[in-house]
């Protein structure tokens, strides 16, 4: 072969290679198929889809501009690319939403793999729209008589700022994934979500990054990400302000039934999750983990900041499902009492074990395998570098002996100050959901730190403080009832009235 021959051969070779990669590369503007800003352009982005998922797969652009829409199915191999100063808008009006007799949310896939979300546009979910600020939700999942405040608690004359507000209808999540594999969401915009922002449901190999969620903190149910029975996901550098729980971890059976599914998580086991450099604000707890009727193993949460919260942390188990090897390292937490009926009751920490029956679950969520009333075991939980300020003390509630097991606090400083409406929500432990309302919400005396049914409890390097004009029903540094193998190693702390001892003890054993 000649150098011209040469030459010629290694250009062709080169336009053959840049004309595969460009089509398999090729973008798709959603203005080119008809999309318009300020008008319901669901057809328009759906069609850019199908055309880059039918033709190998690429990058769906939306460029700037607010574009109205209805639910819209992401496909494999597609990149959805919002440029910055774009918005994707939630309709109002629910028919844009029900496709063959079924209710979606904004963005939805299913059974799909190498799919990508990013850009510094915004999902707008339109939520404010479908709720009444006016009116107070309400699940009445407890009991007045119960509390300490009996019947004056969750008293509207209190005022509504805190919420949660009234809905009739409403739409489903922002962005709902199941039995996905290969997803990246990044560096966008999640906003105003009339349910849970995000659901992962069964889905594998899940990256999260530098993502913000802004939903209105009065609307219930409007959770940040849920990770439902999924594995091998990375949470990292997000900012979530939400008004109910801001991070979900849980092993549950899903609603949503896939006919024969080709990806996703086909294991048991939601595992394998780390979620780190991240700020939470939630109306309910900024990390929660369980319940559900399939067990949840190796999770790691580090470097956050939860804030104006009403409960930090939460590890719920309500079925025979195990909780185990979940570490939380490096956090801050800032927890409040707030009015109205949120979960919570600003403890910086609540673990507990509480069996639930079937048709308890069944109502609170579909398709669980539950088959008998019992609790599940939650063991090796690590909690270390913590510092919480709160209106309330951690809580560790097993319903049975060694329910929770091998538990430890190691360099934990705890403050526990006045709260401005104390009198009207405090001095109650919250441990819903639960089966009976005699247990959802009832009148406790809040010592700083209070253990019940462990066996192993290792307290290292804790601290405990107080601050401010405390009500009676303030106690205790540490109280413990049926604890087996407590430890302290340089506990300082004590009681929140003078006249008490730092520890009240009952049926504990080192």
């Amino acid at each position: 072969m000649n150098n011209i021959n040469r030459i010629f051969f290694f250009i062709s070779m080169f336009f053959m290679l840049y004309s595969c990669k460009t089509n398999i590369n090729h973008t798709y503007n959603i203005i080119n198929y008809g999309a318009e800003t300020g008008k319901l352009s669901t057809k328009a982005i759906q069609s850019a889809i199908n055309d880059c998922y039918q033709n190998g797969g690429g990058m769906v652009y939306v460029p700037p501009g607010e574009f109205i829409s209805g639910t819209i199915f992401l496909k494999s191999n597609v990149h959805l690319y919002l440029e910055n100063g774009s918005i994707i808008k939630g309709s109002a009006d629910m028919n844009d939403y029900s496709i063959e007799g079924k209710k979606y949310g904004l963005v939805y896939a299913e059974n799909s793999h190498n799919i990508t979300i990013s850009g510094t546009g915004t999902l707008d979910g339109n939520a404010t729209f479908f709720h009444d600020v006016n009116v107070h939700h309400d699940s009445r999942d407890y009991d007045k008589q119960y509390t300490r405040q009996k019947d004056d608690f969750v008293n509207l004359a209190y005022g509504l700022e805190d919420g949660p507000i009234e809905y009739k209808e409403r739409p489903d999540r922002i962005l709902n994934m199941l039995y996905c594999e290969n997803v990246t969401v990044k560096d966008i915009t999640m906003y105003d979500s009339p349910f849970w922002t995000v659901q992962f449901g069964r889905c594998s190999d899940v990256l999260i990054e530098g993502i913000r969620i802004f939903t209105n903190l009065l609307v219930p149910n409007s959770d940040g990400v849920d990770l439902i029975q999924s594995r091998n996901v990375r949470i990292s550098n997000c900012d979530f302000r939400c008004g109910d729980d801001a991070i979900v971890v849980r092993g549950v059976s899903l609603c949503e039934k896939i006919p024969n599914p080709q990806y996703g998580n086909f294991s048991d086991y939601c595992e394998n999750i780390t979620v780190t450099n991240c700020i939470l604000q939630s109306r309910s707890a900024g990390v929660r983990v369980g319940y559900g009727d399939l067990p949840i193993r190796n999770c790691i949460f580090s470097n956050l900041v939860i804030h104006d919260s009403n409960r930090g942390i939460g590890i719920f188990a309500r079925s025979e499902a195990t909780i185990e090897n979940i570490f939380f390292d490096n956090i801050i937490i800032s927890c409040r009492l707030h009015k109205g009926n949120w979960w919570g009751a600003g403890e910086p920490i609540h673990i507990s074990s509480i069996p639930m029956s079937l048709s308890a679950l069944v109502n609170l969520e579909c398709g669980v395998r539950a088959t008998k009333e019992t609790s599940g075991i939650i063991r090796n939980l690590h909690f270390s570098n913590i510092t919480a300020e709160s209106e309330n003390g951690i809580v560790v509630w097993g319903d049975k002996a060694d329910d929770i097991q091998d538990l430890t606090f190691e360099n934990i400083r705890l403050l526990i100050k006045e709260s401005p409406i104390a009198k009207i929500y405090g001095g109650n432990f919250d441990l819903r959901p639960t089966n009976s309302t005699a247990t959802s919400i009832f009148e406790h005396d809040i010592p700083a730190i209070f253990a019940r049914n462990v066996d192993g409890f290792l307290l290292k390097n804790v601290n405990v403080n107080w601050s401010g004009n405390l009500l009676p029903f303030y106690t205790y540094a540490l109280e413990c009832e049926n604890v087996k193998g407590l430890e302290l190693e340089q506990f300082k702390g004590n009681a929140a009235q003078s006249s008490m001892n730092p520890f009240f003890l009952k049926n504990t054993q080192k």
